[in-house]
């Protein structure tokens, strides 16, 4: 399949980091929004290709801090990538949020989706890497 769809650049300020994102189709607000978020090493632009296929629905794909063009400004902890991505949703107003995250994305997205649950409708989880509830103990992130 041949890649057809008009997918518009577009930035945004974040506690002093840049982060870089990348939409499609329209906003409404009935039909929400498919939220990709792309693993460690990754970038946005690999959603390209399940993108073409959601067809005119509202599609963002955002790159991580540290990843594609968003600011190379640390620090590089998934708790941090969580956080930047609750922010992100919050700036953007998303709502009724399809999340699909792959690996470190897939951790971010359930970040997000446990402190902003009426904002989501349903997640998609790649190989999230999710620990035992132990291993969290001290967050932030634990109700």
């Amino acid at each position: 399949m041949k890649i057809t769809k008009k997918i518009r650049e577009h930035y945004v300020d974040l506690d002093g980091i840049r982060l870089c994102y990348f939409e499609s189709g329209r906003e409404y607000q009935e039909e929400g929004t498919y939220l990709l978020v792309h693993a460690t090493g990754f970038h946005a632009r690999c959603w390209d290709r399940t993108i073409d296929y959601l067809g005119e629905k509202h599609v963002v794909a955002m790159d991580i801090r540290g990843h594609g063009r968003s600011d190379k400004t640390g620090p590089y902890t998934w708790d941090v990538f969580g956080r930047d991505l609750q922010n992100f949703i919050t700036v953007l107003d998303l709502n009724n949020i399809v999340g699909a995250g792959h690996s470190m994305g897939g951790h971010s997205v359930t970040l997000a989706a446990s402190m902003f649950p009426w904002r989501f409708a349903r997640l998609v989880l790649i190989d999230p890497v999710i620990m035992a509830p132990e291993s969290y103990k001290g967050s932030e992130y634990i109700h």
